[in-house]
């Protein structure tokens, strides 16, 4: 086992408590050990000082916060404003979804068989501008949203 790592704040307390007695003499040992204890309770004075805490949980919150980043509070990051989300919710994802609709419409009767969401969108972005330059798996993701969205709030309107 290696030595143990400096503390936090360094040299202050010094070195380790030693009881000073006679072994032979038991009264002595009960007076080292409450000498020990008032050294210690000077020590900890001295930390509760150092680090400003008005009591002793203040104290070891301080210290543990130092030596473990698990017990401090943080502000969490800011959320992500998902505009382009908001925009497939609105009147532009209502519009693709009537456009996609009318898309599959017509290639299923071309082809006489159900088409997958994939090829009606690959075809949507070869065939709409808007879309040309968006990423299959971007509309995908938008295209869902738009029908998550608009499909069940008309439902929810139906009833």
């Amino acid at each position: 086992m290696g030595r143990k790592p400096k503390p936090p704040w360094g040299e202050l307390l010094g070195r380790p408590i030693e009881r000073w007695f006679r072994r032979d003499d038991p009264r002595h040992g009960e007076a080292a050990e409450n000498d020990a204890i008032a050294e210690r309770s000077r020590k900890m004075l001295l930390l509760k000082k150092l680090y400003g805490a008005n009591n002793w949980y203040n104290l070891v919150l301080k210290i543990t916060s130092e030596l473990d980043d698990a017990l401090t509070i943080v502000d969490p990051p800011p959320r992500r404003t998902d505009e382009k989300a908001a925009k497939w919710r609105g009147a532009e994802g209502l519009q693709f979804l009537d456009e996609f609709d009318a898309l599959r419409e017509a290639m299923e009767a071309k082809v006489g068989h159900e088409v997958c969401v994939e090829a009606v969108l690959a075809e949507h972005q070869e065939v709409c501008e808007r879309y040309s330059k968006m990423k299959p798996d971007v509309l995908k993701k938008n295209y869902y949203e738009a029908l998550r969205h608009h499909r069940k709030s008309t439902k929810a309107g139906a009833k």
